[in-house]
């Protein structure tokens, strides 16, 4: 018979690894998602001749955060993106093209 051993400590220092790398990923991935959406955002809006604060108002932001999102400082959740994407007249998935 095989006698199989398990040290909780190794396991749970295994999988803490795993998650922070699982995470690390994410988190990347949500920066680029953001980039994208913000790039597309300043060329969608700038091509249509409307202002930060313009778009700011029509969607409830100040234009200062719809910058942030441009920039990507800030990342913005799904219902704001779709505000925006409709104000902006396009469909969500363009903007994310």
């Amino acid at each position: 018979m095989l006698d199989v051993t398990i040290n909780s400590t190794t396991l749970v220092d295994n999988m803490s690894t795993t998650i922070r790398r699982y995470y690390s990923t994410i988190k990347y991935m949500c920066k680029d998602i953001c980039k994208i959406f913000g790039k597309k955002l300043y060329k969608i809006r700038t091509g249509k001749g409307i202002s930060q604060e313009e778009l700011g108002f029509e969607v409830g932001l100040d234009k200062s955060t719809i910058g942030k999102y441009e920039l990507a400082r800030r990342c913005i959740n799904i219902r704001t993106a779709k505000k925006i994407a409709d104000a902006l007249g396009v469909k969500l998935s363009e903007m994310l093209d």
